[in-house]
């Protein structure tokens, strides 16, 4: 460190970079914050997510540590000057922060998929107690979202119907969310035969592609609601209700032009729900009953040629309804 002395007798202090190194980074050097600075420190900290590994309070060689770049033995004053540039301005770097990842906890539904998978007449009780706990223990606010997911799969996978019906009846027993769900959705399945639209699949294949799986969707929660009804956790009276509204819309089709597609399916539908419960239908001694069987009677006796959109496949279907009545005694 050197005084110069300038005209008028001003001294001007000078200091090397060495003279900043030697009172930076010796042992000796300490500084202490005020209490309002580490305050700023502290929640400008807190705001950025950073970590305060060390006190804020004093800055030591000791606890801090400051990049260090050593001069070249024949460097000049000008290198010395940009070593000195080098190092002050990568001692004030702006640090680099790593993103904070937060993860999103999945719940129990993987776990509860996997065991719906797997379940079949021989693991059933096995099965179904370990589905039990994991509802048991989940939030009560995700219960909605686990019994809506439950129940679509039990409803829309025909191979395993029965014994999906089968588990359906004991959640509801135990949770009322269940029964909510069946509820809202047995107001709502005759409307679903009015969202029927065939596509030409000349015209958009990807389209019928998607108009045959909501077709096959729709099949199995017929079949679905027949087990249910053979569980008893719906009545023959709901049942006959369902019926007797989908075969209205079936008496409009029919009179309806381009709408033999439609027809069929509906028709499909009807037996699916009418045949495997004729027995029960049968034996119901409401009102309804005889209204249902007008309906089966009236389209079975029809010719194609006579209606806008009724099919010979249709009226046949009709006469295989009739035929599953004949052996039930009433």
């Amino acid at each position: 460190m050197s005084i110069v002395t300038i005209p008028k007798s001003i001294p001007i202090i000078h200091y090397s970079l060495n003279d900043f190194n030697e009172l930076l980074f010796s042992e000796s050097f300490s500084y202490s914050l005020d209490n309002e600075t580490i305050k700023n420190i502290e929640n400008l900290a807190q705001i950025l997510g950073i970590s305060l590994n060390s006190s804020v309070s004093t800055m030591s060689n000791s606890n801090y540590d400051y990049p260090v770049r050593k001069p070249r033995i024949n460097a000049n004053r000008s290198s010395s000057n940009n070593i000195g540039r080098k190092v002050l301005e990568e001692s004030w770097l702006q640090p680099v922060f790593k993103t904070t990842v937060i993860e999103k906890k999945e719940g129990t539904m993987p776990e509860i998929h996997t065991c719906l998978n797997k379940l079949s007449e021989k693991n059933y009780d096995n099965n179904k107690t370990i589905l039990l706990e994991l509802i048991r223990k989940e939030d009560i606010s995700n219960l909605p979202e686990i019994a809506n997911n439950i129940f679509d799969i039990a409803s829309t996978n025909k191979f395993f119907s029965e014994i999906y019906a089968k588990l359906y009846k004991e959640l509801l027993t135990e949770f009322d969310i269940f029964d909510n769900i069946l509820q809202t959705f047995l107001t709502n399945f005759c409307d679903t035969m009015r969202n029927i639209v065939y596509v030409d699949p000349t015209k958009n294949y990807d389209d019928f592609c998607a108009y045959n799986k909501k077709n096959d969707s729709r099949k199995a929660t017929s079949m679905f609601i027949t087990n249910l009804v053979k569980k008893e956790v719906l009545s023959v009276e709901t049942l006959a209700n369902i019926i007797i509204q989908i075969q209205t819309i079936m008496k409009e089709y029919m009179e309806t032009a381009n709408r033999t597609n439609e027809v069929e399916e509906i028709t499909e539908n009807l037996f699916l729900l009418i045949t495997p419960n004729s027995a029960l239908l049968k034996t119901w001694a409401l009102d309804q009953w005889n209204d249902l069987l007008a309906n089966i009677q009236i389209i079975s006796q029809c010719k194609a040629k006579d209606h806008a959109s009724l099919t010979s496949r249709a009226i046949f279907k009709h006469l295989d309804m009739l035929d599953s009545f004949q052996n039930v005694k009433k």
